[in-house]
């Protein structure tokens, strides 16, 4: 339980980077960004595969190209998306909508899998809604600047955080669903290939 817990604490502190990466790189653009943390991270995969490689199941091309996809889409289009939506709109905007992922993949997986009817969501939805409304207007009213400048750019960003969101929300779903359906890949493994 203790190893899991550092494990959770370090995963979770390297994808907070994503707050802070724009900040300590100013020169990079997101695309940058996002370029050099998936060969970071496919670099860690690779020695994951490495020491695996006698337990690794036998995957097909077709997975293969699968694992690409969920890579794409999961680790270097989304998180373009997102950081682009923290350049653009700042951090605070970014937070405020990377805190829907929930909601937005749950929402997603239920259109894809109909687990369970969407009028259970109506109100967290609306609650969320009505809650980034008020923090978004405040921001845009009082903290001075340019008022139509300001709220062009948390267009732009609430536009590039739900493109991300999309992004997040196939993987999630899809994801999920091809495990389902090739029980003899483990999670483990799985995420290492992607």
């Amino acid at each position: 339980m203790f190893k899991g817990s550092v494990f959770l604490i370090i995963a979770t502190c390297v994808w907070g980077g994503v707050f802070l990466s724009p900040r300590f790189f100013p020169s990079f653009t997101a695309l940058e960004i996002a370029y050099g943390r998936y060969i970071a991270f496919g670099l860690w995969s690779l020695l994951l595969f490495l020491k695996e490689r006698q337990k690794f199941p036998k995957i097909t091309r077709r997975q293969w190209g699968s694992a690409f996809a969920f890579a794409f889409s999961s680790n270097y289009f989304f998180y373009t998306l997102i950081l682009t939506a923290f350049i653009i709109g700042g951090p605070i905007q970014g937070s405020l909508l990377i805190a829907l992922f929930p909601l937005i993949t749950s929402l997603y997986s239920n259109l894809v899998h109909r687990t369970f009817p969407f009028k259970l969501l109506l109100i967290p939805i609306l609650v969320c809604l009505i809650g980034i409304s008020f923090l978004n207007v405040g921001n845009i009213l009082y903290h001075g600047g340019d008022a139509e400048t300001k709220l062009m750019n948390k267009f732009l960003a609430a536009l590039f955080a739900l493109m991300a969101m999309g992004a997040w929300a196939w993987y999630g779903a899809h994801n999920s669903k091809f495990l389902n359906n090739n029980p003899h890949i483990s999670s483990d493994h799985w995420s290492t290939a992607i």
